[in-house]
Formats: structure tokens, C-alpha cells, sequence
């Protein structure tokens, strides 16, 4: 099954899920793979689950892609009529979620799988996806899916390619809501809506788009400014606490929450469906930091009266 460019080593195996350690020979590069085939009974999924879940903790910080047919849907376009169960949508979406995984989308047929009945009750569903983690992004920001035709099967293989390459389209103008969180976007969109007075309304708005352009591209990337002021209360923490600035670390914290907030918008400007509304900010940091949390909560091991350690009471 695998190339002698890889070197696998399954850490477990089980009729719906295969969870195993990837090493890319040639580059020394390691990464995560979970392979799932759900439960279509929904009677495991939960446990499935849980077991992925406890393999992601155990490889925290490593690149990871989960790929295979979820025998569930993320949204409610995932199928083609309306019969949709939200609620075991919804507990499908926290799953995935709490193992630190988000779906990166596709390209080809929307649905991967269907009923074959095609003339009496036909049902469409997207139930085979990829999902990756923050890690895998940073390491392969260029990952594609490809939905491939149903023809033999009842489902659509998949195809998922780490090098394709990537050709950024070329944007029409598109209004950020961070930018409303700047202090100086009032007073330089009125200053220069006001310099084109005499203009026509479609002169002066792309008068000010070209403007906003020029103006944003002045300014330092969110997750550049996060880092260094991430580094600089670090600094302050680590010095003895005598010594340590508490006005100062104070400030660099609303500095810190303020760009944080302005990351966040910029986020959930770009999302699709309502993942970044109404909970914690969907930020690397934060997401990375809530497995480490409850890695860190997670009991390895009991001892009892007698001082015996039991790692699996």
C-alpha cells in the first residue's frame, strides 16, 4: 500500500479508524494520519472519536490529515434534501472540533456519495472529506481535495494532492471589517471620500478602494504584531517578580487582545458557515492552546494505598 518514500508506523487499527505515524524519507518531514470510516449506524461515533482524539493529544504540535467516509455531514448543503438530523449534525461538528480538525473544502461534484435510487427517492450526501489541523496548513498550505465521479462504487473516491500548484486569482476589492478596529481608517477614508467631493459616487468609491489598498498594505501583519508582543510579555514573565513590569505587561496585553480581536474579524469575514460566531476566537493560538489544556488535564496515571502507579486503572 505505501511507497518506499514513506515509512508508516500504525499506531492502532480497527475495523473504523486506522491512526498512524507518517515519515516522508527523503525529507525527514513527519506527520499524522487518521483514516476513518464511520460508524453508518451512528451507534460508534463517539467512540471512534474519542480515539482520535486521544491520538491527537499524544502528537500534539505534529502536522495531521484525517480523510476517509465520515458517514456524517458538517452542514445542511451537505445533502441534496431537507431531511437533515441537526442535532447528530451538530455533535458531528463539535467532534471534529475538539480534535483541533477543520475541513479545507474541494474541488469537483458536490456530493460523494448517494443512494443509487435514482428514479424513486434519490438522497445526495457529502460524506467522505478531508480534514487537516493548523500544522498541516503551515507545512502544506497548498493541499487540494478533488471530488472524483461516482461510477462503480456508491461513493466518490477522493484525491487529495499536497504540491499542486496554487495561482492566486486576482482579487476584485474587498472591504475588511479589522479595519474598522484601526485607529486611523475614520480619519483616512473621510479624508479622501472628502477629496473627491466633485466626482461622481462610482469615482469616489473607487477612488477610496484604491486608497484603502495603499493603506493596508502600510500596515504590519496581525500575526507578525501577535508574536512580538506575544514575546515581549513572555520576557516580562520570565524575569523574577520583583522585577517584573506590571503596567507595562498590562498594556502589551490590551495591545495583544486588541489585535487579537482584529484577527478574529479577519477570520470570521472569510468563513463560510457560522463556526467563528458565538464561541472562542478560531485562532492557531487558541486552538492549539485548548488541546494543550486538556492534554494537561488529561489523568496518565492513578497510584493507590500501596503507592502501586496503575497507568491503566
Amino acid at each position: 500500500m505505501w511507497t518506499d518514500e514513506l515509512k508508516v508506523s500504525v499506531y492502532s487499527a480497527s475495523f473504523h479508524a486506522i491512526l498512524a505515524n507518517v515519515v516522508h524519507v527523503a525529507s525527514g518531514v513527519e506527520f499524522c494520519l487518521v483514516c476513518i470510516y464511520g460508524d453508518p449506524y451512528h451507534r460508534q461515533t463517539t467512540v471512534i472519536w474519542n480515539q482520535v482524539a486521544t491520538f491527537v493529544y499524544d502528537n500534539l504540535g505534529k502536522p495531521m490529515i484525517c480523510m476517509g467516509d465520515m458517514n456524517d455531514i458538517l452542514y445542511d448543503i451537505d445533502k441534496c434534501n431537507a431531511s437533515v438530523n441537526y442535532y447528530r449534525m451538530s455533535s458531528f461538528r463539535s467532534l471534529i472540533k475538539n480534535c483541533g480538525f477543520f475541513d479545507i473544502g474541494y474541488s469537483g461534484p458536490a456530493y460523494t456519495w448517494h443512494n443509487r435510487q435514482h428514479m424513486s427517492n434519490p438522497i445526495y450526501q457529502r460524506l467522505d472529506r478531508c480534514l487537516v489541523n493548523p500544522d498541516w496548513c503551515a507545512l502544506y498550505p497548498n493541499t487540494k481535495v478533488l471530488n472524483l465521479p461516482i461510477i462503480l462504487s456508491d461513493h466518490a473516491p477522493i484525491l487529495i494532492s499536497t504540491d499542486g500548484q496554487f495561482s492566486k486569482p486576482r482579487q476584485s476589492f474587498k472591504f475588511e471589517n479589522w479595519w474598522l478596529l484601526e485607529k486611523d481608517f475614520h480619519a483616512h477614508a473621510k479624508a479622501v471620500w472628502n477629496s473627491t467631493r466633485t466626482t461622481s459616487f462610482s469615482a469616489k468609491t473607487f477612488c477610496l478602494a484604491g486608497s484603502l489598498k495603499r493603506w493596508c498594505k502600510k500596515k504590519r501583519p496581525i500575526q507578525e504584531e501577535l508574536k512580538e508582543l506575544e514575546g515581549q510579555i513572555n520576557q516580562i514573565q520570565l524575569k523574577p517578580l520583583h522585577q517584573q513590569d506590571r503596567v507595562l505587561e498590562n498594556s502589551l496585553t490590551i495591545r495583544y487582545e486588541h489585535n487579537l480581536s482584529k484577527l478574529n474579524q479577519y477570520y470570521k469575514q472569510r468563513a463560510k458557515k457560522n463556526w467563528a460566531i458565538g464561541g472562542d476566537r478560531n485562532t492557531r493560538f487558541f486552538q492549539q492552546a485548548v488541546l494543550k489544556r486538556r492534554r494537561r488535564n488529561t489523568i496518565f496515571s492513578i497510584k493507590d494505598e500501596y503507592d502501586v502507579v496503575h497507568f491503566k486503572p
